[in-house]
């Protein structure tokens, strides 16, 4: 949820957007700043320069966010992906800015893995020469004059933030040569200037090993703007709080503030060193560009052009005055694009396009474009709407509208508009075809400027006699549903060896919800893997089937199933059947994303106690308390009113869940479980980090300290050898004993936020190291007060559970089962 407070700070009226458009005519230079995740981007300096300067802004992110945590709700991975691209759209729109993605689908091996602590890990994942790719298109697509990355080259930063850095010094160089990704059929591109942050990445999460460069160039962001109502670092907190699931967006007062940078390399001839201005030498201003011409034409018609974007400026905010110039300031810059030679006739196009955006500013236009249903379905019509707020400046009969629409929707649409009340509006039809694969929400590029988004609609009107454009994107996120879609419940499952050895505990209930878009015959199938039976194989869909109907069957093992990974999946005429999710928070909207209707088992060898009661305290972060049952635990969740009688007399074991000591009452009722445990209890926490309320004294039953900066008490290689240092411990033979397998075929990461201290009360039980780093041994400690124990586990289980990793499990069932429990 966006702060109240932030959300009242930002004004959005037609003045401020106007001001904006007319700012914006002033500049012909783009700037592009580069970075690796949805909130990676420096907001103050690109509202400067975006806002303040006029520049052409465009910000290129790497991943979209799947590895990140979430302050809203339980989306986790892909899920939350799909919401911190929205996120970031709708910040960089704050800021009137534009958006490019390395990550261009759901797919691309550019993702979110988790954290990294160098750039040859990331490319490992990432791929160098896909990613290089990719960032070279950014820039001969976008075409601008500075690059700037958001996070220094250095030991103990981010991985992921190392290496966008390096493809930025990469592309730099590399997209200028025609001979690199001939395949892109994009033309090569110089960039003129790169620049690198003047200032360190360190904190609570990094740690640079290396000073920041010295700083060649300053921005004043602490300037305060009486026309947009705020200092550039105030909108860069109004831009940044849309980046709500990372908790972003802080309200802040009008103070000076100067951004330093360092010019690390130029193509200038005599790059001036020390300045303030990053566009010196550069074609930033209609004057600086009309000395790369010789006296003459060319030279004439950018004076004139300067000359008619400053009056616009001047003239504001009287709409007429700025009207008539803006016509003006249109005829010159038509004239411009027939004389200007490339490479630079992009500055003077651009700048038309901008000449449309402030033209429907000056007329408060306030464009929309709706579909309706929202979500287009496969075989089924639909409508969409464009209207405009009817302006008094508009000439009515001159005006034109072209839909774009992704390919396979076909439409058509009326160009007289319908008068209603102060808005015209005209309507369109649609169709698309049947048994159609829905069109992912994802797209490589979002602009408010350039004519790239689709769907999208480009339209035309006239003031004073003269031509506008401006594209117009909808006004949610688009996507499309199939003709059916199904969901398998559950969508992830456990089945312990044990329960093999009852028929009765061994068969599965499943369900398959079967969601009807578009009535048609279908025949949906089951697909079960060998060594499987079931008594439900094949549904008839036909267009009577009432929607949402619930199909319940049962899946049985076969004996001698052995141990392993299996997957169920739902087909459609013997195609991957669709399921979908859908999410809604304010500040975004709706989202949806599609994926494959399938479900997941692990079988497994584990043994859990007989008649153990876990009582858990659940942070809201992960679910480790549903594979707890799923294992077999017989667990209760604890409320807060519970927690603060104290009544835990019923538990054997109870769970402080991961995070919870930040939104629970944990530490009121510290000493209640201190006794408790004293008492007999096991209490076992998961990984904490210290801005979660974890006090090192009073938390937990012993001393114990969350190691920060995050980025040294972790360990990221999900596969870095473990030393058991304690094999004798109960937790490594009780009721499971424990072997080097199990450690095998984690994901991500092993775990974070190790301890790094902890009193003599407790010994560690596990040593692991990233490669050439040294050991730590704060990941799982096991401590004995009175008749209990306490153990604190960082490593990041829950995580491990939810990829059905088969160790994960049976080191959980250990730490959660009491001393003198009996094994089933």
């Amino acid at each position: 949820m966006r702060k109240a407070t932030v959300v009242e700070q930002q004004l959005n009226d037609p003045g401020r957007i106007l001001w904006r458009r007319l700012v914006a005519l002033r500049s012909l230079a783009t700037f592009m700043q580069t970075g690796a995740h949805p909130d990676d981007e420096t907001s103050k300096m690109l509202a400067r320069l975006s806002l303040g300067e006029g520049m052409h802004v465009v910000y290129v992110n790497a991943v979209r966010g799947q590895g990140g945590q979430n302050a809203l709700g339980s989306e986790r991975g892909d899920d939350l992906g799909i919401l911190r691209t929205q996120e970031l759209i709708n910040a960089m729109k704050v800021l009137g800015i534009d958006l490019c993605w390395l990550a261009e689908t759901e797919d691309d091996s550019i993702r979110d893995f988790g954290f990294s602590k160098s750039p040859e890990q990331t490319f490992n994942i990432w791929g160098h020469e896909h990613s290089l790719r990719k960032m070279i298109k950014a820039v001969r697509f976008f075409k601008p004059d500075v690059l700037c990355p958001t996070f220094l080259d250095v030991p103990g930063q981010h991985g992921h933030h190392r290496a966008v850095t390096r493809l930025t010094i990469e592309a730099f160089e590399k997209a200028a040569d025609p001979t690199y990704f001939r395949d892109l059929d994009l033309p090569a591109w110089k960039v003129s200037k790169l620049y690198l942050p003047a200032w360190s990445g360190g904190g609570g999460s990094y740690d640079d090993e290396e000073s920041p460069p010295d700083a060649t160039t300053y921005l004043d962001v602490g300037e305060f703007n009486f026309h947009l109502g705020g200092t550039y670092a105030q909108m860069g907190e109004w831009s940044r709080s849309y980046h709500a699931t990372q908790g972003m967006g802080v309200l802040k007062d009008e103070h000076p503030e100067i951004l330093s940078l360092h010019l690390l390399k130029s193509d200038l001839k005599d790059p001036p060193v020390h300045t303030d201005q990053i566009c010196s030498g550069l074609p930033g201003s209609w004057e600086q560009f009309g000395l790369f011409f010789p006296e003459g034409k060319i030279r004439n018609g950018l004076k004139q052009a300067d000359e008619l974007s400053s009056e616009c400026l001047l003239n504001f905010p009287d709409s007429n005055s700025i009207v008539n110039s803006l016509a003006d300031f249109s005829d010159i810059l038509k004239n411009l694009i027939e004389m200007i030679p490339e490479p630079d006739k992009h500055r003077i196009e651009l700048k038309l396009r901008q000449a449309g955006q402030a033209a429907a500013a000056c007329c408060v236009l306030k464009p929309k474009f709706i579909f309706l249903p929202e979500k287009p379905v496969s075989g089924k019509n639909f409508n969409f709407e464009f209207s405009i707020h009817k302006s008094p400046w508009l000439e009515e009969d001159d005006f034109f509208v072209d839909v774009k629409m992704p390919q396979g929707l076909e439409s058509h649409h009326d160009q007289e508009p319908e008068v209603r009340g102060n808005r015209l509006s005209w309507t369109g039809e649609g169709s698309w075809a049947h048994k159609q694969d829905p069109i992912s929400s994802y797209s490589w590029v979002h602009s408010e400027i350039l004519q790239v988004d689709i769907p999208r609609l480009d339209f035309q009107f006239s003031l004073k006699g003269r031509n506008f454009e401006i594209s117009v994107p909808p006004d949610h996120l688009f996507t499309t549903l199939p003709e059916i879609t199904c969901s398998l419940q559950p969508e992830k499952m456990v089945l312990p060896s044990y329960r093999m050895e009852s028929t009765k505990n061994s068969a599965i209930d499943f369900s398959m919800s079967v969601q009807v878009h578009s009535p048609s015959i279908h025949e949906l199938e089951l697909s079960v893997p060998s060594g499987f039976d079931t008594d439900y194989s094949r549904i008839q869909i036909n267009p009577d089937i009432q929607s949402g109907a619930l199909h319940h069957f049962r899946i049985k093992p076969k004996a001698g199933l052995v141990p392993g990974h299996y997957s169920f999946s739902a087909n459609l005429e013997q195609s991957p059947a669709w399921d979908f999710q859908e999410f809604y928070y304010p500040h975004i909207g709706r989202s949806l994303r599609h994926f494959n209707a399938s479900s997941k088992l692990l079988m497994l060898d584990l043994t859990v106690p007989q008649n153990l009661n876990v009582g858990w305290i659940d942070g809201g972060f992960e679910r480790s308390w549903y594979w707890a049952q799923q294992m077999g635990f017989s667990v209760t969740m604890i409320s807060d009113a519970q927690l603060r009688k104290g009544a835990f007399d019923s538990f054997d074991t109870i769970v402080i869940g991961s995070l919870a000591a930040g939104n629970r009452p944990v530490n009121e009722v510290s000493s209640l479980l201190k006794k408790w445990v004293h008492e007999g209890g096991r209490l076992v926490s998961q990984y904490h980090r210290p801005m979660d309320r974890w006090h090192s004294n009073t938390t937990v039953p012993g001393r114990l300290v969350i190691g920060s900066p995050s980025i040294r008490w972790r360990i990221t290689d999900p596969s870095a050898p473990v030393e058991v240092l304690d094999k004798d411990s109960e937790l490594m033979n009780h009721p499971n004993k424990i072997k080097s397998d199990d450690w095998k075929g984690w994901v991500k990461e092993r775990g974070l936020y190790f301890a790094s201290e902890w009193d003599e009360l407790y010994h560690p039980l596990i040593r692991v190291a990233d490669p050439n780093e040294s050991s730590l041994e704060g990941g799982l400690l096991l401590g004995r007060f009175g008749n209990g124990s306490h153990i604190h586990c960082a490593f990041n289980l829950f995580y491990q559970m939810e990829n059905l990793v088969p160790g994960a499990f049976r080191i959980f069932a250990n730490l959660l089962s009491n001393d003198g429990s009996q094994p089933s």
